[in-house]
């Protein structure tokens, strides 16, 4: 199987190191990534700079063709695709340096460069781990590999995959489960620069706000589960359109 590998955290981080040569074993591993971080890029992509390919290589897979793009996941995706004509059979993105999970979704560029492969009718996953100081992705790579076999059978275009920071024997499980409901309750902090200027940090502190026992990736990874979701790329609201639709013939 072709896989083309991205992610959010950069062309030299150790999440998308560890993916690459996990899965070069068994397939055919195309790397394009930012060369730099882009966390929280979201599904942006560029529209107003030249985008630049380059040469690069992923430490401990010498035979994975990789490359780096000054842009974000989605234009690597696209450019992937598109411009060096990959063909992938699967996209996955990852491994994320910390949890996307419930709306993290809607900001991370980790699951949006895997929502960009479902767009374009290529069946795509993107894989977190829990911690953002970790240096051993193998866990979460076999994960991966493990998946991968059940989601291609599936039927299912894009699946968003947490796994907690811990030893495999020590995991519980998978569990096939809902986004939680999670916010960003921190307040902005003003600070001033050496030149005594005005400016903010935001220290972006996530909170849950749902049921403890709820069916959701927030619960299951707390005790101890790998959760993974399922995500749609239609975003319309079905139950309203009924509802507007149904008004309006009245």
């Amino acid at each position: 199987m072709r896989i083309l590998i991205t992610n959010d955290d950069g062309i030299h981080a150790e999440g998308i190191r560890a993916l690459a040569c996990r899965l070069s074993y068994e397939h055919e591993v195309i790397v394009v990534a930012p060369d730099s971080e882009r966390s929280g890029a979201a599904h942006s992509i560029t529209l107003t700079a030249p985008l630049r390919v380059r040469k690069a290589s992923i430490p401990g897979a010498p035979q994975v063709e990789a490359y780096k793009i000054n842009g974000t996941p989605a234009d690597c995706v696209i450019l992937g695709c598109r411009a060096l004509d990959i063909k992938p059979d699967l996209i996955l993105s990852g491994i994320n340096h910390g949890y996307n999970l419930g709306v993290d979704v809607h900001y991370s560029g980790t699951v949006s460069a895997a929502m960009e492969g479902a767009m374009q009718g290529i069946p795509a996953m993107a894989i977190s781990m829990e911690s953002f100081t970790a240096t051993d992705f193998s866990v979460p790579a076999r994960i991966a590999a493990e998946l991968i076999p059940g989601f291609m059978q599936s039927g299912c275009k894009l699946f968003n995959v947490n796994v907690p920071d811990k030893p495999y024997e020590e995991l519980k499980g998978i569990k096939y489960t809902r986004l939680s409901d999670r916010t960003y309750f921190s307040p902005f902090e003003k600070r001033k620069d050496p030149r005594n200027i005005d400016y903010y940090w935001w220290p972006c502190r996530a909170e849950y706000d749902g049921d403890p026992q709820a069916d959701n990736d927030e619960r299951w990874t707390n005790e101890g589960y790998v959760s993974v979701t399922p995500i749609m790329t239609n975003s319309t609201d079905e139950a309203a359109l009924c509802g507007i639709r149904g008004k309006k013939e009245q």
